[in-house]
């Protein structure tokens, strides 16, 4: 097999013909919103009849609960028609609810009491009630805040003519769709060690309300650490880049011992297997039937795949009836799920489309390096460096340990894997005729030396200044979303 890295892989694509491939694959992507009164309160009215049905349509669902919107695009074979998509989907999904808004901010605003957190509510259909039990079970488990906590999930697939011609250089002994899998395994392995700089460059929830981090810090027996916490979470962490992405968000102490491996497709698919069947005493202490009525699926580690927290996942396309892992063993990795990203209140359908072009970049530099087999230290580390930055990304003292576990800062660390993000983003404006993706690099990169430019601190800056807090922020951006509507939009049936 020739040898695997950054500069032999340019120097492939850099061929004439070749760098137009850089450019293919399909995109898609899942947004979450609470769906939110005039007032800023969690609307606590059934999911909306113009939204059509919420086990068919493919295009809006629910999340966890009822008051909370799933828009989802079909994937394209463009960046531009799928953001296009999701901001007509959620023009039309803003016009047909009424007077009610959707939150734009990743963290909840106001909640009530927990027992009027509507959970989402389905038929009575095998898939109906089981959908409505392992939403239970989430709630019995890690309480109903933490579910509506709301982001952004970018899928990716890369495309077939990409994939030839790194398998015609790179695959030597290794069939079609063993090498497909192993391309996917590196882009994910060097995504989980590299991810601190997309949760620095567009983490967008500094802050959350004292009643969301009180229930946590109570439920989860942790105390904040004062270097980094004003007096309350209604005012800004100080340093804070992604509270969503932090211990005081989707956070699990019993899915830490998972620690799943990404060196194989067939040691992932067999320890989420295990998780599956892990009984866990507290969940089985919890009952999985109370009074009467069944309340979780199982007392397991996972009660279904899609428990497992995981910042990018593997994904199959799934025929009827089938699990993910089973059709991730049969047919391998056909795209990824990335799960890092928080909304951000400064674009109307959560999520900008510079930020898509330069994930786009960020997705081929992974690609790109080469990575070995990851050892549990490694991981350890990469969780370390994501839990920091997104507690204190904005300390520039703040430092990371490299791979080669030496101490370095944001600010430095960035430099260097700038300056190959910049080449890669020049092969694909030389391929697409425009300058989209050097400019997304050129966005991201300012922000290195300015912090006042991270979605972070801009919403701090603006907090401050206009005497705000989480909730009042959120109502306004989300009413200024409310009115601005695109040209065309359009609705699922």
């Amino acid at each position: 097999m020739a040898r695997w890295d950054f500069s032999s892989i340019m120097e492939l694509f850099s061929n004439k013909g070749l760098n137009s491939q850089l450019l293919e694959g399909k995109w898609g992507l899942e947004k979450e919103s609470l769906r939110i009164t005039p007032t800023g309160d969690l609307a606590l009215t059934p999911h909306p009849e113009s939204f059509g049905d919420k086990i068919n349509n493919q295009q809006i669902t629910v999340d966890f609960s009822e008051s909370q919107v799933e828009l989802i695009t079909p994937a394209f074979g463009d960046i531009e028609a799928t953001h296009r998509f999701l901001s007509e989907l959620h023009s039309g999904a803003s016009q047909s609810m009424g007077n009610e808004l959707f939150w734009p901010l990743s963290m909840p605003g106001a909640l009530p009491p927990d027992e009027l957190i509507p959970i989402a509510s389905y038929d009575d259909s095998p898939e109906g009630r089981a959908k409505e039990i392992y939403r239970s079970g989430l709630a019995l488990r890690y309480g109903k805040r933490m579910q509506m906590i709301s982001g952004i999930h970018y899928n990716f697939s890369f495309g077939s003519g990409f994939l030839e011609t790194l398998y015609d250089r790179f695959s030597g002994t290794l069939g079609v769709r063993h090498f497909r899998d192993e391309v996917y395994l590196n882009l994910v392995k060097n995504f989980l060690g590299y991810r601190w700089l997309m949760i620095y460059l567009f983490g967008a929830s500094p802050m959350g309300t004292d009643d969301y981090m009180g229930t946590f810090l109570k439920r989860n027996a942790l105390m904040c650490d004062k270097a980094g916490c004003r007096v309350t979470f209604n005012d800004p962490v100080k340093h804070a880049t992604s509270l969503r992405m932090s211990r005081f968000g989707y956070e699990n102490s019993f899915q830490n011992q998972l620690n799943v491996s990404y060196n194989s497709l067939g040691t992932y698919i067999s320890q989420l297997r295990e998780a599956l069947t892990t009984k866990v005493d507290t969940y089985n202490r919890l009952g999985i039937y109370q009074q009467g009525k069944q309340v979780q699926l199982n007392d397991n580690l996972l009660q279904i795949e899609n428990e497992y927290y995981a910042p990018v996942r593997f994904k199959q396309q799934l025929e009827k009836g089938q699990i993910m892992l089973d059709a991730l063993e049969q047919k391998g990795i056909d795209y990824i799920e990335i799960r890092t990203f928080d909304l951000d209140p400064y674009e109307t359908p959560g999520i900008g489309l510079n930020q898509l072009y330069f994930t786009h970049v960020f997705i081929l530099f992974c690609t790109f390096e080469s990575c070995r087999d990851l050892t549990r230290e490694d991981l350890e580390r990469f969780n370390d460096n994501a839990q920091l930055t997104a507690l204190y990304g904005r300390n520039e003292k703040l430092k990371l340990r490299t791979h080669s576990n030496k101490k370095v800062t944001i600010q430095n660390w960035g430099e260097e894997l700038f300056s190959k993000l910049f080449e890669i983003a020049d092969m694909l404006d030389e391929a697409g005729g425009k300058g989209d993706f050097t400019s997304s690099v050129e966005a991201q990169y300012s922000k290195l030396r300015d912090l006042a430019q991270l979605p972070s601190a801009r919403i701090v800056a603006e907090i401050d200044a206009s005497n705000q807090n989480h909730e009042t922020f959120g109502l306004n951006k989300a009413k200024q979303h409310g009115r601005a509507q695109p040209e065309k939009t359009m609705m699922a049936s």
